[in-house]
C-alpha cells in the first residue's frame, strides 16, 4: 500500500512540476511576442518618419525657391546617400 502511495505522489509531483513548466513557457511566449509586437510598431513609426523626410527633401530639392528660402531660415543641407 505504501508503495502505491509513494508511486502516485511521485507522479502527482511529475506532473506538477510540468504543468508548472509549461506555464513558464507559456509566460516567456508572451512576454518575448509582446517584445516583438514593440519592436515591430517602432520600426513601422519610424519606416513612416524616413518616408515623409524622404518626402520633405524631393520637394525641397524639386524647387529652387522653396530650397533657397529653407536655407536662409536655417536649415541644414541634406546629405545624399547613395544605396547599392
Amino acid at each position: 500500500m505504501s508503495k502505491k502511495i509513494s508511486v502516485f505522489i511521485f507522479l502527482l509531483f511529475l506532473f506538477s512540476a510540468l504543468a508548472f513548466y509549461k506555464v513558464k513557457l507559456v509566460y516567456d511566449y508572451k512576454k518575448d511576442f509582446e517584445q516583438l509586437s514593440k519592436i515591430e510598431r517602432k520600426i513601422s513609426i519610424l519606416k513612416d518618419q524616413n518616408a515623409k523626410l524622404k518626402l520633405e527633401i524631393s520637394l525641397i530639392d524639386s524647387s529652387p525657391y522653396i530650397y533657397e528660402k529653407a536655407l536662409k531660415i536655417g536649415m541644414i543641407e541634406p546629405k545624399k546617400i547613395n544605396k547599392l
